[in-house]
C-alpha cells in the first residue's frame, strides 16, 4: 500500500528512474559519504533521542576501527550487564563451580558465554539488573507492543435498547457519568 500510494503520487511528474548496479553506481563516493564520528556525534548530540535508547537498555558504540565510512552499531547493554553481575552473584558463582567439575544438571554455558539454565538466562540478585529485566515494565513502555497485544477480556455485548413506554413520564431514566477529566 506505501509503495502505491508513492507510485500514485510520482505518476503525475515527469520522470524515469534508472537502476544501476552497486559495481556500476560510482556517483557514490568516500567524500559523498558520512564519517562514523558524524553520525554519532549527531545522534550523541540529541538529548531526547539519548533518553529514549536508555529506556530501552541501548547504547551508541563507535566502532575501534574507522575504516568503514558509515556504520553505526546500536547493541542492547543488558545482555552484557547481566554477564558481568553473574559474575559477582555468590549463588551462581557456586553454580558455575559446578559446572568445571561437572555437575552442571540442567545449567550451561550458552554460545553468547552467559549462564542458562534449560536454555534459559540466568539473571543474578541483582536490583538494577532485575529492575531492566522487568517485562511488564518493558511491554508498558514498548510501542510495538502495545500494538499487537491481544485483548484479555471479552467482547462488549450489544446494547439493549429501553421498551417504548405506552404513557408519558411513565419510564423515566438518568445516566451517571462519572470519571471525566
Amino acid at each position: 500500500m506505501r509503495q502505491r500510494r508513492r507510485l500514485e503520487l510520482l505518476k503525475d511528474y515527469d520522470l524515469t528512474i534508472l537502476y544501476h548496479p552497486g559495481k556500476a553506481n560510482v556517483v557514490a563516493d568516500a567524500r559523498s559519504r558520512k564519517s562514523v564520528e558524524n553520525l554519532v556525534t549527531a545522534i550523541t548530540s540529541q538529548p531526547l533521542l539519548q533518553k529514549e535508547m536508555q529506556r530501552f537498555g541501548l547504547e551508541v558504540v563507535a566502532p575501534e576501527v574507522v575504516t568503514i565510512l558509515a556504520a553505526l552499531v546500536v547493541r542492547p547493554t543488558l545482555l552484557e550487564r547481566i554477564k558481568e553481575r553473574q559474575v559477582d552473584d555468590s549463588y551462581l558463582q557456586k553454580v558455575w563451580d559446578n559446572i568445571d567439575g561437572g555437575r552442571a544438571g540442567d545449567f550451561g554455558v550458552g554460545s553468547d558465554g552467559a549462564l542458562r539454565f534449560r536454555n534459559r538466562l540466568c539473571v543474578p540478585k541483582d536490583d538494577e539488573v532485575r529492575k531492566m529485566k522487568d517485562m511488564g515494565k518493558f511491554v508498558a513502555q514498548c510501542l510495538t507492543c502495545q500494538q499487537v497485544k491481544t485483548e484479555r477480556r471479552f467482547p462488549a455485548e450489544k446494547l439493549q435498547s429501553l421498551p417504548i413506554p405506552v404513557w408519558k413520564w411513565e419510564d423515566i431514566a438518568m445516566d451517571f457519568v462519572v470519571g471525566l477529566p
